[in-house]
C-alpha cells in the first residue's frame, strides 16, 4: 500500500470526527466568550460610560439588587470639586494610617447632588494614574462609603439636598495622577479628567490647613 492509499484510508476511518471538528471548535469557542464576558468583563471596572472634566456635574444611572435579588435602577449626580495633596490617611477603621517616605496621599473632595430627593448609592472611587494603575480611597471623613452621605443609608427615605465627601488614596511619588474613576455596579464607571492632566502627584497642591483659605483644586 503506497502512501496516497494510506492518507485515504486515514480520512475514510476519521471522517466524522473530521466532520464533527468545525462544530467543537465553535462550541469551545462559544464556551470561551460566556467565561469572559460572565467572569471577566462583568467583574471588574471596564468600561467608561461617560468622562468629564474635574469641577463638572456629571448624572449617571446603575443597576443595584437588594437582598431579595431585584433589580433597582439608582442615579448619581457627583462631581470631583478638588485634588491635592495630603499627609493624612486613615485606614479602614478610621484610625490614622502613617505614610512612608516613597508614598504621598491624594485627597479628593467629591460634591453630590440629591436625585429626586434620594441619597447617593454606594460606590467604589479610584485614583489612576497615566500607566492605568489604579488606587482605592479610604474615607477621611465620618462615612463608611465614598458616596452616600455621611451616617445616612442608600435606602433611607430622605436625603439632604447636597453633600460632600472627602477620601484620599497613597500613591508612589512621582505618579503622575491622570484620572479619577468612580462606579457602583461593574463594569461600568464614570472618568473624570483631571486639568490638567497628566500631573506628577508630587505637585499636586497642598490642602488647605484648618483656618487657611483656598480651594485646593488643581489649575
Amino acid at each position: 500500500m503506497n502512501a496516497s492509499n494510506q492518507d485515504r484510508g486515514w480520512l475514510r476511518r476519521n471522517r466524522w470526527w473530521l466532520l464533527a471538528l468545525p462544530v467543537a471548535l465553535a462550541l469551545a469557542a462559544a464556551s470561551a466568550a460566556y467565561r469572559v464576558n460572565d467572569f471577566w468583563w462583568q467583574n471588574g471596572w471596564h468600561r467608561a460610560v461617560t468622562t468629564v472634566d474635574q469641577g463638572e456635574f456629571v448624572t449617571t444611572r446603575a443597576t443595584v439588587y437588594s437582598f431579595d435579588e431585584k433589580p433597582k435602577p439608582v442615579d448619581l449626580r457627583v462631581r470631583l470639586a478638588s485634588v491635592t495633596r495630603t499627609n493624612e490617611m486613615r485606614n479602614w477603621l478610621g484610625e490614622p494610617l502613617p505614610l512612608p517616605g516613597s508614598a504621598v496621599g491624594v485627597r479628593l473632595q467629591l460634591d453630590f447632588q440629591a436625585v429626586k430627593g434620594k441619597p447617593a448609592p454606594y460606590c467604589t472611587v479610584f485614583v489612576v494614574d497615566s500607566d492605568g494603575n489604579r488606587y482605592e480611597v479610604e474615607e477621611l471623613d465620618s462615612g463608611s462609603n465614598p458616596c452616600p452621605p455621611p451616617g445616612v443609608s442608600p435606602d433611607a427615605a430622605t436625603a439632604p439636598s447636597t453633600w460632600s465627601r472627602t477620601v484620599a488614596a497613597a500613591v508612589p511619588k512621582r505618579t503622575k495622577v491622570a484620572h479619577v474613576w468612580l462606579g457602583v455596579t461593574w463594569p461600568d464607571y464614570v472618568r473624570f479628567d483631571l486639568k490638567p492632566s497628566p500631573r506628577p502627584a508630587i505637585e499636586l497642591p497642598r490642602a488647605p490647613q484648618q483656618g487657611e483659605q483656598g480651594s485646593g483644586a488643581v489649575r
